[in-house]
Parts: C-alpha cells; structure tokens; sequence
C-alpha cells in the first residue's frame, strides 16, 4: 500500500514538472527578462514617454528631473550598465498608477511592449504622473509601444 502511494506520488510530480521544463520556440522573441525596480506617482513630465538609458551619466540627469521638486530627493537606484539597460516607463497625466506595459513579441531591431487596459476601478479623483523603472539585458534595439 505505501508503495503505491509511493509510485502515485512520484508519478504525479514528474508529469507535474516536465510542463516546466519545456520552453516553447517564439521565434523572434526577447529572451531578456522585464524587472520592476522603481516606481512612483509624480514623475514631473506630463507627456506620455517610454525612454531607454545605456549609461549612469544619462540615467542620473534624468533622475534630477524626477528629484528637482523633492527635498530630499528618492535615492537614484543602483543599476549595473555594463549588463543592464533602463527602461523608464513615463505614464504622462493620468488618474491610476499601476504600470501598463508588458514585453512582447520582438524582432531583431525593435523591443516590441504591448499596453494593457487597466481597470477604472483603480483610479484616483488625483492627478497623477507616475513612472515605472525597469530593467532588461543590455541590448541596442530600438523600443516600441502597441
């Protein structure tokens, strides 16, 4: 008897995982993951942006405009430029700050980001003009939102 609880068991965790092993061919899709490091609901700029930063140097005079009305500023997240490239989500003037972007489908030149619908239930009666700081692998592709 326990050894065909034994047996079940086994069986079911193998068949469980081998799902989790297998990793589908998407052609030309990025392989690069998507990492949420910062995010915030006043950015200062009111235009509606995706920007992408390769060196500290640019990234820090970015950062100075996020932190030119804070008194102290937020800190500037430390981000290894060598492996990583920034991606700054800049929502423009809006009334929700949850991030609507995702990584999609990509070709060789172009990082491809799909814009998800979020819900009206999660808006405020404020103003707000939240960023989202991402990281991804190094890459020199050109970004794109659809």
């Amino acid at each position: 008897m326990l050894r065909a609880n034994f047996v079940a068991f086994f069986l079911a965790i193998c068949l469980g995982s081998c799902k989790s092993q297998v990793k589908g061919n998407m052609g030309n899709s990025y392989d690069g993951g998507m990492e949420l490091v910062m995010s915030g609901d006043y950015s200062g700029f009111e235009k509606e942006q995706l920007l992408k930063f390769d060196s500290k140097s640019e990234f820090e005079v970015f950062f100075g405009k996020i932190n030119r009305t804070r008194k102290p500023g937020i800190p500037i997240p430390d981000i290894d430029f060598e492996k990583k490239s920034v991606l700054v989500r800049l929502k423009g003037t809006s009334t929700n700050n949850i991030s609507d972007i995702t990584l999609g489908m990509s070709s060789n030149e172009t990082l491809l980001f799909n814009k998800v619908k979020t819900n009206s239930r999660n808006e405020t009666t404020a103003v707000l003009t939240p960023f989202f700081i991402y990281t991804i692998p190094k890459t020199t592709r050109s970004l794109k939102i659809q």
